[in-house]
């Protein structure tokens, strides 16, 4: 069985505060924590099952220990533009915007997530979990980790926002 991931994006906790290091240690010691540039994120991977339910779960239990601090949870969108794509899997950026143009390869790249407005042009980017996806059905050398779909994204930010806003 293919590994699944879940992760998260956790608002309103800070590494650098004692309490939440040692909340993490005792209640929350299951998941993986990290953060880049002041965003934490946390996450599981593994035989997941429905990662609907993962996610939930995950944010019902970070909730319940950190019940007295106002926190939001989110799905992390891992986006990545050619440039990411390229490096993570050792490739050129002209290599990936060409398969992005359908020019070279197979000709069926995902579309982009989003086109971000920089200077006087777009600059696309994609969900890492839809191009390593891709990459592995292609025969090239992506994650090998299952995501959730975009529906499940979905389903998964709505759930979460509707406990971030119950729980408050």
């Amino acid at each position: 069985m293919v590994d699944q991931m879940v992760e998260l994006v956790v608002s309103g906790i800070d590494f650098d505060d004692d309490v939440v290091g040692k909340v993490i240690a005792d209640r929350l010691n299951e998941f993986a924590w990290g953060s880049v540039n002041e965003v934490v994120t946390v996450s599981v991977v593994g035989d997941l099952g429905d990662l609907v339910d993962t996610a939930a779960f995950m944010a019902d239990q970070i909730h319940s220990a950190f019940s007295e601090r106002p926190i939001s949870i989110r799905w992390h969108d891992d986006l990545v533009t050619t440039t990411a794509i390229a490096d993570r899997i050792g490739i050129t950026r002209e290599a990936v915007r060409l398969w992005a143009k359908a020019l070279r390869g197979p000709k069926d790249f995902p579309e982009p997530f989003a086109l971000i407005p920089w200077a006087d042009k777009v600059s696309p980017v994609w969900r890492w979990a839809r191009i390593s996806a891709w990459l592995d059905a292609h025969g090239y050398a992506g994650d090998g980790v299952e995501y959730p779909t975009d529906v499940e994204i979905a389903m998964i930010n709505a759930q979460l926002v509707g406990a971030s806003l119950f729980s408050r």
